[in-house]
C-alpha cells in the first residue's frame, strides 16, 4: 500500500505541472504558496554549526493558534534551540506570523510553507530545515513526509491529536496502511482517552499514547483584555451585567439546538442575549 501511495504520488507532480497555468488562473489562494509548497524558491537558512533545530507545523488558522502555547513552551524551555515553523495555507502563514513574530517578541526563528506530500518536494524542504525533531499539531498526516523523516532518524511527535468518529471508520478501512503510517510517529499526545482508544483500536501501541487534554484551553489571555470586553460589549450593543450565552465554532444543526436552549432560559432571564459564531460561514442560522 505504501508502495503505491509513494508512486502516486511521484506521478502526480509531472500531472501537476501540466496544470499550473490553470491553477495560477482560477486559484487566486493558491499562487503564493504553490512553488514554494513544491520545494522552489524557499529561503531557508541554513543551520549554524552545533544547532538544534525543531520544526513545528501547524495546517491553518485553528490549528495555528492551537500552538501557541506550545510553541511559547519550547522557547521558554530549549531556547536555544532554532524554532522552525510551517503552516499549509496562506491564512495559516499569516496567522503564524502575527502571533509568533510580533516586534520584539519573536517566538520562532522562521517561517515558511509545509511541502506537498511528494518525494521530491519532502526532500527538499526537509534538507533544507534539517531539523532534529518535528512536531504536528492535531492531525495533518502526510505519509511520504512521515516515511522521510522515519529514514533519516528524526522523531515526529503529533499533539493535541484528535480522531472524529468519520475520520476514524475512514482510518480504520485500510487499517493496515494507516497503522504502519501511525507506528512512525515516535509519540502521540491526544486529547482524550477516547481519542487514545481509536489509536489504539488503528493498532498503536499503547507505550506511545499519551492523553494530554486539549491545547486550546491552555491559551493565556491576550495583551489588551481589559479593553477587549468593553469594545466588544459597545459594538454588540450589550449593556453592562447583561448576561450573555456565547456559543462558538458551532457546526450546522448545534444552532438549533442552542436556539431552543435560549427560549427555554428567556422566561427565565429576560435580559439574556445569545451571541453565535459558526464555524462555517455557511452554517444556517435559526
Amino acid at each position: 500500500m505504501m508502495l503505491f501511495y509513494t508512486l502516486v504520488m511521484n506521478f502526480l507532480p509531472a500531472a501537476f505541472i501540466l496544470v499550473l497555468p490553470l491553477i495560477y488562473l482560477i486559484a487566486e489562494k493558491r499562487r503564493g504558496n504553490l512553488l514554494l509548497r513544491l520545494g522552489f524558491g524557499t529561503s531557508w537558512k541554513s543551520k549554524a554549526p552545533g544547532e538544534k533545530r525543531i520544526w513545528v507545523h501547524a495546517l491553518s488558522v485553528g490549528e495555528v493558534r492551537s500552538a501557541i502555547p506550545l510553541v511559547k513552551a519550547l522557547r521558554d524551555g530549549h531556547g536555544r534551540a532554532g524554532i522552525v515553523f510551517t503552516a499549509s495555507t496562506r491564512t495559516g502563514l499569516e496567522a503564524a506570523r502575527q502571533a509568533f513574530l510580533k516586534p520584539g517578541k519573536a517566538m520562532v526563528d522562521q517561517l515558511g510553507y509545509f511541502p506537498f506530500d511528494f518525494g521530491y518536494s519532502v526532500r527538499k524542504i526537509a534538507r533544507l530545515i534539517s531539523p532534529d525533531a518535528v512536531i504536528i499539531v492535531e492531525t495533518d498526516i502526510w505519509p511520504n513526509f512521515l516515511c522521510g523523516m522515519k529514514q533519516r532518524r528524526i522523531p515526529v511527535v503529533l499533539v493535541n491529536a484528535r480522531l472524529s468518529e468519520r475520520s476514524f471508520k475512514g482510518y480504520l478501512r485500510f487499517k493496515r496502511f494507516f497503522s504502519t503510517v501511525f507506528s512512525w510517529f515516535a509519540e502521540i499526545m491526544v486529547q482524550s482517552p477516547l481519542d487514545a482508544g481509536r489509536f489504539q483500536a488503528l493498532g498503536l501501541s499503547p507505550e506511545k499514547i499519551q492523553v494530554t487534554g486539549n491545547l486550546k484551553f491552555d491559551q493565556a489571555v491576550e495583551e489588551g483584555g481589559d479593553s477587549f470586553i468593553p469594545a466588544m460589549r459597545e459594538r454588540l450593543a450589550i449593556r453592562e451585567k447583561t448576561l450573555v450565552l456565547a456559543a462558538g465554532s458551532t457546526h450546522e444543526g448545534e444552532e438549533d439546538i442552542l436556539f431552543r436552549v435560549y427560549q427555554q432560559l428567556k422566561p427565565k432571564y429576560p435580559d439574556l442575549v445569545m451571541i453565535l459564531a459558526p464555524r462555517d460561514r455557511g452554517a444556517a442560522m435559526p
